[in-house]
């Protein structure tokens, strides 16, 4: 679809990824018997989506008023804003997962590839249809 069906497509679709995310943190934080690093990286999540929001509203705007090349380079600051946000929010959970003790680096490998960058990757499948 186009315009407002799409939006609210992509839409409808973080917000289940996202669901997804934190009912399976939850899981594996009880499971584990880790519910105070599940919530302070489950903190670090919403703070860091906080955050790389407010920052693009400014870019986002200057992107809806903008023409020709400038768009393209407003387009890149955002993506570098948005991969650098993301970055931070994996290595504050890295440094989470560290300080869990007995925690074997080879979960932390496979919640990484599960739940963080699988659904990115689906997340941009789905965009580019």
């Amino acid at each position: 679809g186009e315009g407002i069906v799409r939006f609210l497509f992509i839409a409808l679709a973080v917000s289940l990824i996202y669901s997804v995310k934190m009912i399976a943190l939850k899981v594996i934080g009880f499971i584990f018997k880790a519910d105070k690093y599940a919530a302070a990286y489950i903190f670090t999540i919403f703070m860091t989506n906080n955050v790389i929001g407010v920052v693009l509203i400014p870019i986002l705007i200057v992107i809806s008023y903008a023409y020709g090349d400038m768009v393209r380079y407003f387009y890149f600051i955002a993506m570098a804003i948005t991969i650098a946000g993301l970055f931070y929010r994996w290595t504050k959970g890295i440094v989470i997962t560290m300080s869990i003790p007995n925690l074997s680096l080879i979960y932390i490998i496979f919640y990484l590839c599960g739940l963080e960058i699988a659904p990115l990757l689906v997340l941009a499948k789905l965009v580019s249809l």
